[in-house]
């Protein structure tokens, strides 16, 4: 009969409100700018050796809150009870937090792979890299507009006419 302890899970909420709404602004900056990162690392040697580790930490960084904002979206639609509705949202979701794994791994290999100075730049692997961990990242971008416009027309479709 002691007092009850009101549990919330770490991603469901935020000084009472919905974390959802909140956690989705991190990854909509940090893929993006991680993106463009490793655009300039694909296309530039000089800057690949200097900038490699902050756009792998980047990335990695943005794969984390897209973690937490599909975590917290699965909370918020369990809270509403809406889970149907927002099927499609969820399933764009779940693929652009694969595409921002893969970009994350992709980016540290080549941050890793810079580094080892048995590895040769002018091999295959050494100049494809750079230019697929650049395409994952455009297409993780791609998915999480596609997701956040997708939300974004759950919550205003029948407000704003």
């Amino acid at each position: 009969m002691g007092a009850e302890v009101a549990y919330h899970r770490p991603v469901d909420l935020i000084w009472g409100l919905p974390a959802h709404p909140l956690m989705v602004h991190a990854p909509v900056v940090l893929l993006p700018l991680s993106v463009v990162g490793s655009i300039i690392l694909a296309t530039s040697a000089k800057h690949r050796d200097r900038y490699d580790l902050l756009v792998g930490a980047g990335a990695v960084v943005a794969l984390v809150s897209t973690f937490l904002a599909t975590k917290s979206g699965e909370r918020l639609s369990e809270r509403l009870a809406v889970e149907a509705a927002v099927e499609r949202h969820e399933d764009l979701a779940g693929t652009t937090l694969v595409l921002a794994a893969a970009f994350a791994v992709l980016t540290l290999v080549n941050a890793a792979t810079s580094r080892i100075r048995a590895f040769d730049r002018s091999t295959v692997s050494g100049a494809i890299l750079p230019v697929v961990a650049a395409c994952i990242g455009v297409l993780a971008t791609i998915w999480m507009i596609r997701t956040g416009h997708e939300g974004a027309r759950l919550v205003w479709e029948n407000v704003v006419e």
